[in-house]
């Protein structure tokens, strides 16, 4: 990617009201440093406070991975990001709900950065394995199992209702 493509593509995103026009455009100069550092190979080794959703959309490939490593992310706790939060948590529950739980995987790993909120993350992780685990089982056995994948259902409503009491 050019530097032209890459300018290009963080015009795309729109200023959230909460951002000031100050703070957006060190967001982008951050964001472009990113992208120019990917494209070069270069190790990325400074931390980056994330204050809005549209931040780690811009730090992030057309394919959706992280073009830094997640661990040099600091999610600022604002209304915002808790919003985003639950969000993403909501779509990995709908996700673990239809069985997609590689999908949903990639939800749980991002929510993972709101430090925060890491009880609700692992609870839905270990729920996901669970069920999974349950299809397997059913998959292998015949129709006897079912019944026990179907049991343990409810609780992702129950999850999914502590989800946004957080």
């Amino acid at each position: 990617m050019k530097a032209r493509d890459i300018k290009k593509y963080l015009n795309t995103f729109t200023r959230p009201s909460n951002v000031t026009p100050g703070q957006w455009s060190k967001i982008k100069s951050w964001a472009y440093a990113a992208h120019a550092g990917a494209v070069k190979g270069l190790h990325w080794n400074y931390d980056i406070e994330v204050i809005c959703p549209e931040q780690l959309e811009m730090l992030k490939d057309k394919e959706g991975r992280f073009i830094i490593p997640v661990r040099n992310l600091r999610v600022v706790a604002n209304k915002e990001m808790e919003g985003y939060f639950k969000t993403l948590l909501n779509q990995s529950v709908t996700l673990i709900e239809n069985g997609m739980y590689d999908e949903a995987d990639a939800y749980l790993s991002e929510c993972e950065l709101f430090v925060d909120f890491a009880k609700p993350v692992s609870e839905k992780r270990s729920m996901m394995f669970r069920l999974a685990a349950a299809e397997k089982r059913s998959e292998n056995s015949g129709d006897s199992n079912v019944r026990e994948l179907r049991t343990h259902r409810p609780k992702l409503y129950e999850l999914r209702s502590h989800a946004r009491a957080v």
